[in-house]
């Protein structure tokens, strides 16, 4: 799902986003995403999630800790290790072309005091939830899930906090980007994602009872055309039984199967709203 984020935020024109890269021919490979620079524009889509993705450097090694995990010492030594690795596998020779970002629900001392151990150094930006630092001759930023989520542009990080799963956040209204964003992880969490979209999920089940929630909220105020803009027939009709019957009417009747629809009387299809008619024909003709 984090990969799903960062890519939904950043412009993929200029950026590669890896869910698991591999360090050698061998099977090992490092638990963490990618982000790597392909090409310099004159100008890029300003990111959102910017408590992660700002100041991007030309290679970007990222270690989650889920919304149910502890941020431990050891992960401190795992996340040089990723960066070293990385660079070993990629052929990076100088650790200012690579920065480490630790994404996890709060900063712990454990974890800062392994960092203070390793010769590295870490303390609290003039973001809320941000910690900026070394690591190793990396530069190392810790987003702390639970505080950076507050931020407008940084909201989908609550899908990563203990609160969120607890059923504590409270639901605000998205811009297009975001819409698009979040369209993206519903068609996830449903179980249509790809193998790239499926690196880095943790807590799946718990989020996924938490996000389907949110969904039915959603579902059961939205329009037939907001519904056909948002989700496919095929999702649709993928839905739990009682998300179908948050749905409207007409949303549902768009989830029928194209033999269905064809056995609907024309009188009937008359009454519906003109883009669910307009919809329906354009299903129909293909």
């Amino acid at each position: 799902m984090l990969v799903v984020a960062i890519e939904e935020s950043l412009d993929l024109r200029a950026w590669q986003v890896i869910g698991e890269f591999l360090v050698n021919l061998e099977p090992g490979r490092i638990d963490a995403v990618v982000i790597r620079r392909t090409v310099r524009m004159d100008e890029e889509l300003i990111p959102l999630l910017p408590a992660l993705l700002s100041d991007l450097v030309a290679h970007n090694v990222i270690h989650l800790k889920g919304a149910t995990d502890s941020l431990e010492a050891v992960d401190a030594l795992q996340a040089a290790h990723y960066a070293l690795g990385y660079m070993l596998a990629a052929g990076v020779l100088s650790p200012a072309d690579v920065s480490i970002r630790v994404v996890a629900p709060t900063l712990t001392d454990a974890f800062a005091a392994q960092v203070r151990a390793l010769g590295g150094s870490l303390a609290e930006s003039s973001r809320p939830g941000v910690h900026a630092g070394e690591l190793h001759g990396f530069a190392l930023r810790v987003v702390e899930t639970t505080r950076a989520a507050a931020g407008v542009a940084d909201g989908v990080l609550q899908m990563f906090t203990p609160a969120y799963l607890r059923g504590e956040v409270a639901l605000r209204p998205v811009d297009e980007r975001e819409r698009a964003l979040y369209a993206r992880l519903a068609r996830c969490i449903h179980q249509r994602w790809t193998p790239r979209e499926v690196a880095m999920i943790k807590d799946i089940e718990e989020v996924r009872r938490r996000f389907m929630q949110d969904m039915q909220y959603f579902m059961a105020r939205m329009g037939p055309k907001a519904v056909a803009a948002n989700l496919t027939p095929e999702q649709i009709a993928a839905l739990e039984p009682e998300q179908l019957t948050a749905l409207p009417e007409v949303a549902r009747i768009l989830a029928l199967p194209e033999a269905t629809l064809r056995a609907l009387p024309a009188d009937y299809l008359a009454t519906l709203p003109t883009d669910a008619q307009a919809t329906i024909r354009a299903r129909l003709a293909r």
